[in-house]
C-alpha cells in the first residue's frame, strides 16, 4: 500500500530525480510489514533517458500497489464420517516426498494440514493427498496453490474413490483470508426418489439469517464480520452450515441452489443503526434481481426455504410487556408470509418454514442478557404464528406446497438430554451452556469507541466478540455452541440429516 504520492521534482542539468518530500512505501504482509524511505534516485543519463526514466519509475509506483507480495495458503480439515480408523498421507506432488501423515478416528472432524506457496519464490504448489485404511486405499486427491499478481486461487483435482471436496475451487484476494476445505471420506449420498417435495426440483432458493448464510456478510463487509480466524470461510460456524451442506449433495441431481441468506438479517427492516441494513424484504429484491440478470425460468420449479427470526427477537429487552411479544411475534411472521406471497405470485410452488429453537438456551440469552423470560415466549409465539401461517397459506393455495420443520425437540434434546441427543444422532456434545471459546466479552479498548456504531444484532455481536477477545477451545466437537449464538459442526450435520430426512430424502 503505497501512503503518498508526491510530484517528482527534477533539474535540467542534473544528473539525478529526487523527491521534494521523502516517498514511504509500505508493504503489508501476514506477519510482517516493510517500509522503505525514498529520498533520491540516482540517473546518470541523458535527458531523454530522464523522462524515459520517470515514465519507469511512474508506471511502477502505480503498478506496485496491485502486485501480490503475500504466499498463498489454504487449511485442510478430514472428515471422517467412515466407521474404521483412516491414515492421511500428504506428498509433493512432484517429488513424491511425503510432506505429513495423520491418522483420524472414526467419525472425527480434525485439521490436517496447512498447505501455502513461498512469498517472492515457489508461488505455485502441489499436493497430493492419499487416504488408506488397514492397508486399502479409500482415495486420494491432488491439490494446486497459486500466488498471483492480483489474487490467489487454488484447485482440487483428480479426485478418485471414496472422497469429497467441499469447496474444489476458488479465487480470493488478501482480504479474504485463509480459505478452508474439508475432504469427506465415505461422504453420505442422498436417494431423492421417495421425496415428493424435491420432484422436479430444478433450483433451491435459500432465505434467512447467519444461521444459513453461506459466507455472504464475510463478502460483503470484505472479511470485518465474521472475522476469518474463527470461522469457516466466512460462516458463522466452525465448518460447512447447513445450507452449504444440502449445495453440495444437491449437486450430482443438477440441483441449483441460491443463497440468500446473510448474517444479521432481520424479517423486519429496521432503519437505525442498531442494525444491519438487511432484511428478508431485501434479500427477495436480490433473489428477483438475480433472476432477471440470469434470464431464469420455471419458477414452478424452485423450492424455497426461509429460517429467519432469530435476530428480531434474541437481543430484546427482559422487561418486554406481553403485548409488545405478541406486536413484535406478529409482525416477523407477516412478513414471512407477505414474501411468501410475492414468491407465490412468481410462480414458486413448493416452501419450507423452519421454526425457531428456544432462544433462551442461547448462551447470550440466557448467560449474556439474561432476557430469557422474553426470549422463550417470543421462540413459542412466533413457532404458533409460524404454524398457524401454513394453515391459512394451505387454505388459500391449495394446489401449493407448504410444509414446516420443527427443531424445537432436537434443540431441547441437545441442551437438556444431552446423552440420548448423543447416542440419537451419534455425536459427542457434552458442554451446552458455554461456547467454544473462553475470554471476557468486552471489546478491546481501541474498539470501544467503534462499539456505539456497531450493530446489535445478536448474529453481529456474537461474532464480534470472538474477533475482538477470548480465545478458541480445544476439542469444537464437544459444543453444541460455536460462540455465543450459533451452533457448531454437529449440530449444522444433525440439522441438515433432520431436514432432508423429514423430506422424505434416504440419507446413506
Amino acid at each position: 500500500m503505497i501512503n503518498r504520492v508526491l510530484a517528482l521534482q527534477t533539474a535540467e542539468d542534473s544528473d539525478h530525480i529526487f523527491f521534494k518530500h521523502p516517498l514511504k512505501i509500505h508493504f503489508l504482509m501476514p506477519e510482517r510489514h516493510y517500509d522503505f524511505m525514498i529520498t533520491e534516485i540516482l540517473f546518470p543519463l541523458t535527458k531523454e533517458q530522464h523522462i524515459l526514466r520517470k515514465f519507469q519509475l511512474s508506471f511502477l509506483l502505480i503498478t506496485l500497489p496491485l502486485i501480490t507480495f503475500a504466499k498463498a495458503g489454504i487449511n485442510i480439515y478430514i472428515d471422517n464420517q467412515s466407521s474404521q480408523t483412516i491414515t492421511v498421507v500428504q506428498k509433493d506432488d512432484k517429488s513424491g516426498k511425503t510432506n505429513k501423515t495423520l491418522t483420524v478416528l472414526p467419525g472425527a472432524t480434525v485439521k490436517f494440514n496447512y498447505i501455502s506457496t513461498g512469498y517472492l519464490f515457489k508461488l505455485r504448489i502441489k499436493k497430493r493427498l492419499q487416504i488408506f485404511s488397514g492397508g486399502a486405499t479409500l482415495g486420494e486427491a491432488a491439490i494446486k496453490v497459486s500466488s498471483a499478481f492480483t489474487d490467489n486461487s487454488f484447485n482440487v483435482y483428480d479426485l478418485e474413490g471414496e472422497l469429497a471436496v467441499d469447496n474444489v475451487a476458488m479465487e480470493w484476494q488478501s482480504w479474504y483470508g485463509t480459505p478452508n476445505i474439508t475432504v469427506t471420506v465415505f461422504p453420505e449420498k442422498l436417494d431423492l426418489s421417495k421425496s415428493e417435495i424435491f420432484k422436479n426440483v430444478k433450483r433451491v432458493l435459500i432465505f434467512g439469517d447467519s444461521l444459513s448464510d453461506k459466507g455472504t456478510l464475510f463478502e460483503y463487509t470484505q472479511g470485518v464480520i465474521p472475522t476469518a480466524k474463527h470461522y469457516y470461510n466466512g460462516m458463522f460456524s466452525n465448518s460447512d452450515v447447513w445450507a452449504e451442506r444440502l449445495k453440495n449433495s444437491l449437486k450430482p441431481f443438477g440441483i441449483e441452489v441460491s443463497n440468500y441468506a446473510v448474517g444479521g438479517a432481520t424479517a423486519i427492516f429496521n432503519p437505525d443503526f442498531e442494525h444491519l441494513p438487511y432484511s428478508l424484504a431485501g434479500e427477495f429484491d436480490v433473489f428477483i434481481a438475480n433472476a432477471k440478470l440470469k434470464n431464469w425460468k420455471g419458477f414452478n420449479q424452485f423450492l424455497v426455504f426461509t429460517w429467519i427470526g432469530g435476530n428480531d427477537y434474541l437481543t430484546e429487552s427482559a422487561s418486554l410487556s406481553s403485548q409488545a411479544i405478541e406486536n413484535l411475534a406478529g409482525n416477523v411472521v407477516a412478513s414471512i408470509k407477505s414474501n411468501t406471497k410475492k414468491l407465490i405470485k412468481k410462480g414458486v410452488s413448493k416452501f419450507v418454514f423452519i421454526t425457531l429453537p428456544d432462544l433462551s438456551l442461547v448462551p447470550e440469552s440466557k448467560v449474556d442478557l439474561k432476557n430469557t423470560t422474553v426470549t422463550k415466549a417470543l421462540s413459542e409465539k412466533h413457532n404458533q404464528n409460524l404454524k398457524d401461517m401454513i394453515t391459512e397459506l394451505q387454505s388459500q393455495y391449495s394446489d401449493k406446497t407448504f410444509i414446516l420443520l420443527d427443531i424445537t425437540p432436537q434443540f431441547n434434546s441437545g441442551i437438556n438430554n444431552t446423552a440420548e441427543f448423543n447416542r440419537q444422532y451419534g455425536t459427542n456434545i457434552t458442554i451446552v451452556n458455554d461456547s467454544c471459546w473462553k475470554g471476557g466479552y468486552t471489546l478491546l479498548k481501541s474498539q470501544q469507541a467503534l462499539s456505539k456504531t456497531l450493530p446489535k444484532t445478536a448474529d453481529i455481536k456474537s461474532a464480534l466478540m470472538v474477533a475482538s477477545s477470548g480465545e478458541m477451545r480445544a476439542n469444537p466437537e464437544n459444543y453444541f455452541f460455536w460462540d455465543r449464538v450459533h451452533p457448531t459442526e454437529p449440530i449444522h450435520k444433525v440439522l441438515f440429516n433432520y431436514f432432508l430426512e423429514t423430506l422424505g430424502v434416504s440419507i446413506k
